[in-house]
């Protein structure tokens, strides 16, 4: 099973380091924002094997990369802690799958 965790939210970063790295039976692989990596390779989550984590940098052949990302991935289900819409490119992708979608509050509660 394999989460894809859309990550630009760091208010809710700790709880999410929590829940991820007590759970290694789930995969998950972090989608964040190049403006965002250097807050998130600060957590030990980096270290996780049970964690990929994937960097979008702005106008980069963003199309491309996010066709292989969702074809190498193949997600159960997506949570999305990108209040801001910084993800935005991704979004519009992940709406056509059927895919289950929580938001981030709902993940951090139920887990």
């Amino acid at each position: 099973m394999t989460d894809l965790v859309l990550l630009t939210d760091i208010n809710v970063l700790d709880k999410l380091v929590k829940i991820i790295t007590s759970n290694k039976k789930k995969n998950y692989v972090i989608v964040s924002d190049s403006d965002y990596m250097k807050t998130i390779s600060r957590t030990h989550i980096v270290r996780s094997e049970n964690v990929k984590i994937v960097v979008f940098k702005k106008h980069f052949m963003l199309e491309e990369k996010v066709v292989k990302l969702l074809t190498d991935v193949k997600p159960d289900r997506i949570i999305d802690c990108d209040p801001l819409n910084k993800l935005i490119y991704i979004k519009k992708y992940i709406s056509s799958l059927k895919v289950n979608k929580i938001n981030c509050v709902e993940f951090i509660n139920s887990e």
